[in-house]
């Protein structure tokens, strides 16, 4: 198997211009990086999609690149959903996590049940590192706004107030901002620790 996605992660270039008509894909990258330079961000989206498929993804970046361990402050993430959405908060050391889970509350969790969302029923099994050329990346800033905050109940919504808000604001000290998607938090990400790919946490 591994040799198998050793041979995919080779020719990915290939494989993934294989999907669009050679001007529709370059006509979206282009567009893509245009956007990106707007807003002040480097023009190539952080590395984590290699095909777009969300489950081929997962064993590539758990099997072929180097696995990371956080530093104090680095923002994690998991899927949800079948990896369709994301679930995000800050290491904070010690293999623990701060987090706005959905019930409102701000706690300290392990990375196990960080990944135990939807009562259970979550399939992910990677949480993803900021990372910059192979490196985590943090903020101690990040992290101490986190710890402030544990046991604080906020009036959740999926929407309005979420998880990525919550980590936005521990990085930026902005509690009240716009990042309630996770591309949004994403690029905020990027602008506050310079980060340039997600790569996989080493929890072994």
């Amino acid at each position: 198997m591994k040799k198998v996605l050793e041979f995919f992660w080779e020719n990915k270039d290939n494989f993934i211009a294989t999907t669009l008509p050679e001007s529709g894909v370059e006509k979206i990258k282009k567009f893509q990086r245009q956007e990106r330079v707007k807003k002040g961000l480097n023009p190539n989206k952080p590395k984590k999609e290699i095909t777009g498929i969300k489950m081929v993804d997962g064993f590539i970046n758990s099997t072929i690149k180097d696995l990371v361990k956080p530093k104090v402050g680095s923002i994690v993430h998991c899927g949800l959903l079948m990896n369709q959405i994301e679930h995000s908060g800050i290491y904070i050391g010690h293999n623990k996590i701060v987090h706005l889970d959905g019930s409102g509350r701000i706690e300290i969790v392990s990375p196990k049940k960080f990944l135990d969302r939807l009562d259970g029923m979550n399939l992910a099994t990677n949480i993803y590192v900021s990372c910059r050329n192979g490196k985590a990346v943090a903020s101690k800033a990040a992290a101490e706004r986190a710890k402030l905050k544990i046991g604080k109940i906020v009036n959740y919504s999926v929407y309005s107030n979420n998880c990525h808000m919550f980590v936005s604001g521990c990085l930026t000290g902005h509690f009240e901002n716009k990042d309630n998607f996770f591309s949004s938090l994403e690029e905020t990400v990027e602008k506050e620790i310079d980060m340039n790919e997600w790569r996989v946490w080493d929890l072994f």
